[in-house]
């Protein structure tokens, strides 16, 4: 029974991860799968459920070796698997190589791994030693639960807070927060102990089989009004348990104040609302729902982890917009300013622009090229290039990256684009790194060097903050934003600049009524056709409607991990939403990386002059869709 308490009372809620891959995990059962698994062992039903989920794997005589320690290596292949991001090794790679490299791109791994990241795909001793336990949490937060990054427990919760490892020891806190983990039952965490395969079996299943929430709740705008400077919105809030609770509370995210409420309790939080029962409709059954009511003065609300706020019933839904005529300029460039929720020439044009990103310029430089650029221009049609410039992850500008280097290639594609008359968009792309005001001042000190070097040239746009996470707009990304804005804003007072949003640029509607005093300011939205579908095409429409200027800086035909298949249908209505409104659209990404999302084919060495056999299905449909045609 000992190793049963080490498990740490796991308890997973959303598992972002497995609403993006859309994993179904087999109901618990006892069928043997491996020799040494006994049928009523405590952790046999766990095991062989996710073996035939194809989730767990076991070794090459059948065995699974449950008692022994799981590796650094073993519990990072089972995570990722769970997620959809284990990668097949290539012959004479370390086993599970591939996909190491996959998560230190992603960032899911201990900082602390980093210099052991260029070994990965020939593995070693650092990756065959067991997990430690704080690793094992890092990386489950990391992958799962990245929502609950930004809660924080008291140090006081934890008995050996002191022993835990400083770059660890936040993640560790949000996971108490969160319910990720309880620690053990004298008040320890034990940070340095190890997991048994059963135990992180039986861990990653839970992670699973407790996915689904216990509440959802839905808005329904019952009326809004306007007085004075105000805005004022009425909101119905219906909850509905999925399993018996004693009490329900639930997060609204947005910048508003609550100015009457019923049927609940409302407290204000940082970046919104919480919302909680009243005493006679807090106890729900399962299948039970309650409605509560409440009036905010300011910018429209969103249930936290939902889609967002709907009509009433028989409320008439307003019109589609008209579409914009806009134009596409290819081979030429002027200065761009905001005009309205768009981009437009100095004639008052408006201005579509569509083009690709580089991945990682420390990864693909020599896709960084006038060459490379003229085939986009020329056959694709593309009047834009993005250059990512990674900030955190291996190789990136702030973690030991060669800066003259990448700032090097940036002037290289700066220049490049300029001679063919393109635009360029010089990408501080932040995403293991999810909160921007991490490195403000590095920020503020590169986008001063790069806006005095640039200020003449009017193809530059600047992205500042490519996808923040945790971050709330208003107490976060905003006051980030101004720091850097300012610094851009000493050099170069017209251009462009696209500022992230918080969930992977994702909550763009949260900048209505809350827009930075910068009238050449587009907000960034991010989407992977796979993965988001209506519900966020609807986010887009709102910003939109709401008068926020929207620039799509990266999207992908696959699923939001960079793999899985393409979804054509719901990228033509991307497509479709974007070209109707006027909407800027990058594709990730130029490189051939062996991932759906990557443009040219894996086998392609080819680094200009590509043609449609070169081209992967995501480069193949990208490229019908930049020269503004229907995709098939």
């Amino acid at each position: 029974m000992r190793r049963r308490k080490r498990l740490c009372a796991i308890v997973l809620g959303l598992c972002l991860c497995l609403g993006l891959v859309g994993l179904c995990l087999p109901r618990a059962t006892s069928a043997p799968a491996f020799s040494d698994v006994p049928g009523n062992a405590w952790y046999a039903a766990e095991v062989n459920a996710m073996a035939q989920g194809g989730l767990l794997k076991g070794y090459p005589d059948g065995s699974f070796g449950p008692e022994r320690d799981v590796s650094r290596g073993e519990f990072s292949a089972m995570v990722a698997r769970r997620g959809g991001l284990e990668r097949e090794a290539a012959p004479g790679e370390y086993w599970c190589g591939a996909t190491l490299e996959q998560l230190f791109q992603r960032g899911w791994l201990p900082g602390r791994w980093a210099p052991y990241a260029p070994q990965a795909r020939q593995g070693g001793d650092f990756f065959e030693a067991a997990i430690t336990r704080e690793e094992a949490i890092f990386l489950l937060m990391e992958a799962l639960s990245p929502a609950d990054r930004g809660l924080a427990a008291e140090a006081g919760d934890v008995a050996d807070y002191d022993r835990l490892d400083p770059e660890l020891a936040p993640v560790i806190l949000a996971a108490y927060r969160a319910g990720v983990t309880n620690g053990l039952p004298d008040g320890r965490f034990d940070p340095q102990g190890r997991l048994t395969r059963a135990q992180a079996a039986v861990i990653l299943y839970r992670a699973g089989a407790l996915a689904a929430p216990p509440l959802t709740g839905e808005l329904r705008v019952v009326n809004q009004w306007d007085s004075g400077a105000d805005h004022f919105i009425q909101y119905d809030l219906i909850v509905t348990a999925h399993e018996a609770v004693d009490g329900w509370s639930l997060t609204l995210q947005g910048q508003a104040a609550a100015e009457q409420f019923w049927n609940c309790a409302v407290e204000a939080t940082e970046g919104g609302l919480r919302v909680t029962g009243a005493d006679y409709n807090a106890a729900l059954q399962a299948g039970e729902s309650a409605t509560a009511g409440l009036i905010v003065r300011g910018g429209a609300l969103t249930v936290a982890g939902s889609a967002g706020q709907t009509a009433p019933a028989g409320q008439a839904q307003p019109s589609q917009p008209p579409a914009v005529e806009v134009t596409v300029p290819v081979g030429e460039i002027k200065p761009l300013h905001v005009e309205g929720t768009r981009l437009a020439d100095p004639e008052g044009n408006a201005v579509q622009l569509r083009g690709v990103s580089t991945h990682g310029l420390a990864w693909f430089p020599d896709y960084v090229s006038e060459d490379a650029f003229r085939t986009l221009r020329d056959d694709w049609g593309a009047n834009v290039v993005r250059l990512a410039m990674y900030t955190a992850e291996y190789g990136g500008y702030l973690t030991g990256g060669d800066q003259a280097a990448l700032k090097a290639l940036i002037h290289k594609g700066v220049t490049a684009a300029d001679a063919l008359g393109m635009y360029v968009i010089l990408d501080w792309h932040i995403l293991s790194d999810g909160d921007p005001a991490a490195h403000t001042e590095e920020a503020v000190e590169f986008f001063a060097e790069m806006s005095a070097k640039y200020a003449q040239y009017d193809n530059v746009l600047y992205e500042i903050c490519n996808e923040p996470q945790n971050s709330p707009w208003g107490s976060v990304i905003k006051p980030y934003a101004q720091a850097v804005l300012a610094a851009i804003r000493q050099n170069d007072p017209d251009a462009v600049v696209i500022v992230g949003t918080n969930t992977w640029s994702q909550d763009v509607e949260e900048v209505a009524g809350d827009r930075l005093d910068d009238p050449n300011v587009v907000y960034a939205f991010h989407f992977y056709a796979a993965t988001h579908k209506d519900s966020y095409r609807q986010k887009v429409e709102r910003a939109l409607d709401a008068g926020v200027p929207v620039f799509v800086s990266e999207c992908g035909l696959c699923d939001a991990s960079g793999g899985g298949g393409v979804d054509a249908a719901s990228a033509q209505a991307w497509f479709e939403l974007l070209n109707r409104r006027g909407v800027s659209f990058v594709a990730w990404s130029l490189c051939n990386k062996n991932e759906t999302a990557a443009l040219l084919r894996p086998d392609c060495a080819k680094l200009s002059g590509w043609t449609e056999a070169d081209l992967s299905e995501s480069g193949r449909l990208f490229r019908q869709a930049i020269s503004g045609g229907a995709i098939d």
